[in-house]
């Protein structure tokens, strides 16, 4: 750098974050967790571009989605965008690969974009954790992407949480059947969407400010607060629906998928049916899935879903149903965290060797090979040789076991030293053998 250079001023882009070893390591274990619950379900691993054409994304999430797009011209004067979620690729993939055998079941970890308002839990650049199921209209679908959810809050360490599940045709029978206009549904739905977060009072004004009657909204308010055992909440929609038939057929797959749901172990206690669950997104079109950790109440839902047979048939330009679920990663890491079950990790490292000089440095640089060939994670300090106990300091900071040595002493002896910075003991092993007694160690 000459003299003349300007310093530039280290800042982040607000609604990113830096993931640093304490927060990476856990995170990627989480990972870890997820993609072996996918693939317990036989789910296989689509990968797809961070940029789409731009048309192929927009329309897809109403037009507060297309907002908060991120979307630019690039050199080749194309109109691009960066991935918005993880499903419009699915779809634009399946479309482009049409002999892929149905069901098709993919999932998904990777990073999405959307340039929405940054708060707790809500991030401009975010992980999806995304498993869909292509394919099949059957109420098994939905019910196993309802069990890959139930079984995701429980492989990562939550206990108490519940699957709130509602169906889209079921809320637009309570609107037919409340009598409300055709140019009132959107504004209704979104009050009873508000309904858990701001309660009835808001629920009556924001009714009553979009002309509903009286008896409309106790009509609607009688409706959407049923609660029970979810077969009890769906026999008494069956009869406050009269003879509403698409209402009724959709009460009929809602049950067959709670069914299903409760065969494939998801526990009745966990799974609520609730008419005020009705999600933001445009494209559901049958059942749809919140999750709420019950001892996080404010944080909101950190697994989502649903049927929508639309979005794959719309670009394949066939009849195509498909189902499934999405977690935001950096969200629930935030509530697992907040729950105390992130696991206190800053390395992977199991041994590291402290050196002295260049002689040293070559002996236990082919013990450190030995122990690698054993599956250790082991590494050799790269820093300027110096004093044992800096090194020590630099290994104890780093969370790491185990640290050995050959200095001047051990030449001496013939030993390698190895001391454990859990316990401070120290020891001395024979230099021959060294990589297996150290590996007894751990």
């Amino acid at each position: 750098m000459t003299s003349t250079s300007k310093k530039l001023d280290a800042r982040l882009l607000k609604g990113f974050r830096d993931y640093l070893p304490a927060d990476a390591l856990p995170l990627q274990a989480m990972m870890g967790t997820i993609q072996r619950v996918f693939e317990l379900y036989g789910y296989a691993p689509l990968e797809t571009p961070v940029l789409e054409y731009a048309d192929i994304l927009l329309g897809k999430y109403g037009k507060e989605g297309d907002k908060l797009m991120y979307r630019f011209i690039d050199h080749g004067k194309r109109e691009v965008a960066l991935r918005y979620d993880q499903t419009v690729p699915l779809a634009r993939a399946v479309a482009m690969n049409q002999d892929l055998p149905l069901p098709f079941k993919r999932y998904a970890i990777a990073q999405a974009w959307r340039a929405d308002k940054p708060q707790k839990g809500r991030l401009r650049e975010f992980y999806q954790c995304d498993a869909d199921i292509v394919g099949s209209d059957e109420t098994k679908a939905d019910a196993e992407c309802l069990a890959v959810a139930h079984d995701l809050l429980q492989a990562l360490g939550i206990k108490k949480f519940v699957l709130q599940i509602n169906h889209r045709r079921v809320l637009d029978a309570l609107v037919e059947m409340a009598g409300v206009a055709r140019n009132q549904i959107g504004g209704v739905m979104h009050a009873i969407d508000k309904f858990p977060k701001y309660g009835e009072e808001n629920f009556i004004k924001d009714t009553r400010d979009l002309g509903l009657t009286t008896e409309q909204t106790e009509s609607l308010l009688k409706l959407i607060t049923i609660a029970g055992k979810p077969s009890d909440v769906i026999q008494k929609l069956k009869k406050s629906l009269g003879g509403n038939e698409r209402g009724l057929k959709a009460l009929e797959e809602l049950d067959s998928i709670v069914g299903h749901a409760l065969a494939l172990g998801v526990s009745e206690s966990r799974l609520r049916v609730d008419l005020k669950i009705v999600r933001g997104l445009d494209y559901y079109t049958g059942m749809i899935v919140e999750s709420v950790i019950e001892d996080l109440p404010l944080f909101g839902s950190v697994i989502g879903g649903g049927r929508y047979d639309n979005l794959v048939s719309d670009l394949v330009g066939k009849p195509m149903p498909a189902v499934g679920v999405s977690l935001g990663l950096g969200r629930l890491f935030d509530a697992l965290r907040e729950l105390k079950l992130v696991p206190e990790m800053t390395t992977k490292t199991q041994v590291m060797f402290a050196v002295f000089g260049s002689e040293d440095a070559r002996t236990v640089e082919s013990i450190a090979t030995e122990l690698r060939q054993k599956g250790i994670n082991t590494e050799v300090y790269v820093g300027d040789p110096g004093k044992l106990e800096k090194q020590l300091k630099y290994a104890d900071k780093r969370g790491i076991k185990l640290v050995a040595w050959h200095g001047p002493e051990e030449q001496k002896k013939q030993v390698v030293a190895v001391k454990d910075l859990a316990t401070r003991k120290q020891s001395a092993v024979d230099l021959d053998g060294a990589a297996a007694a150290i590996a007894e160690r751990l």
